[in-house]
């Protein structure tokens, strides 16, 4: 595996971290009968064709599996790596990551480089323990 597929591989499992749904996290408090409502125009007054968001992609159980072991590798990295490698396979603009970092923006793209080489690292250990 090289660098690259490490990084498109934590890519695609923030995809399908995106399109999963995020109702019933906490416990519900009362409910109102009333329907959703829009919130949004582009989703309202027939636009909802032409919407890409609207018909997100439903994760495969493959995919949810392959982001649970995503969410593994992190665990192998510390806080600016983890935090800069998912923000920026997200796609959260780099200025927004280093000012929560507190770095500049070629620091960002070095923590997140840094944190592939980890994983890759890693990856290559345990392949060679299990040989």
């Amino acid at each position: 595996m090289t660098a690259d597929e490490v990084y498109e591989q934590v890519e695609e499992a923030m995809d399908v971290l995106k399109a999963m749904p995020w109702t019933h996290l906490l416990p519900q408090g009362p409910k109102t009968v009333w329907p959703a409502y829009v919130r949004e125009a582009k989703l309202s007054y027939g636009y909802r064709h032409l919407s890409r968001e609207v018909d997100r992609f439903k994760p495969t159980g493959e995919q949810i599996d392959n982001l649970d072991e995503v969410l593994v590798w992190t665990g192998y990295l510390d806080t600016p790596h983890r935090i800069a490698l998912l923000a920026m396979a997200g796609g959260v603009p780099r200025k927004y990551i280093a000012k929560r970092l507190r770095c500049s923006r070629w620091t960002v793209v070095r923590y997140k480089d840094n944190a592939v080489k980890a994983i890759l690292e890693r990856l290559n250990e345990t392949d060679r323990r299990r040989s």
